[in-house]
């Protein structure tokens, strides 16, 4: 049991230090980051309820059927699992940090937004290894816990802009970027699981191209911001 909770939270917990310590202008309160992480994981139950309900009105029920459409599989992707699980981490990061005084560089958004991502995905995680044994955990350390930490890393870019538009008080902006804060990580989130579920050479070709290409950018991403950070 120990090995498989180790397996399991390792990876999301050496992601979120690995962006905490690229915060190198004014580290973020430790309570607050413990913060995040805790209603990051309970950010999955409202999830799970939301996911339940989708799948409902998707294939009828709440089981999946021995036969879907690849429109079932696309709405079930796309609109039940990545906007109810990318909207419910969104929910609780602005509910948690938009007004806290601590939100005063514009790389605080991404250390934000990766440790409630990475709470999301490490009881997520857990959930999974427990299930399905340690065969798993490697595969998910490899793939779905960067592949929701890059889901962080763009909502968190977009969300460090909207706190920069709503202090230089241009709202219309600053609403723009907070949907894009959501709307840009549910693609990526919606692509991901859809590849995933298409029983298809093409769709996991395009599945591995798509997650190294992520990767690949998040870190860019997070070394060009950490460099370049300023407040905002």
């Amino acid at each position: 049991m120990r090995l498989l909770l180790t397996a399991a939270v390792l990876p999301g917990l050496f992601i979120m230090y690995y962006v905490y310590k690229k915060d190198w202008v004014e580290k973020e309160p430790m309570g607050l980051i413990v913060k995040l992480l805790v209603f990051g994981a309970i950010s999955v139950v409202p999830a799970i309820l939301l996911e339940l309900l989708g799948s409902f009105v998707v294939y009828g029920g709440i089981d999946e059927p021995s036969v879907v459409t690849k429109t079932q599989v696309f709405l079930d992707n796309f609109v039940v699992v990545a906007v109810s699980e990318e909207l419910c981490k969104y929910i609780f990061l602005k509910k948690i940090t938009w007004k806290h005084p601590a939100f005063d560089y514009r790389f605080d958004a991404i250390v934000y937004s990766v440790s409630i991502s990475m709470g999301f995905a490490i009881l997520e995680n857990i959930m999974y290894v427990l299930d399905h044994g340690l065969s798993v955990a490697l595969t998910r350390a490899l793939i779905s816990i960067p592949g929701h930490a890059c889901f962080a890393v763009t909502m968190g870019v977009f969300y460090g802009q909207a706190k920069l538009n709503e202090r230089l008080e241009n709202r219309k902006a600053m609403k723009t970027d907070l949907f894009m804060a959501v709307f840009l990580p549910v693609l990526m989130h919606g692509f991901f699981d859809f590849c995933l579920s298409c029983d298809s050479g093409l769709y996991t070709a395009l599945f591995y191209v798509f997650i190294i290409a992520a990767d690949i950018v998040c870190l860019r991403v997070i070394k060009n911001f950490s460099k370049k950070d300023y407040s905002i």
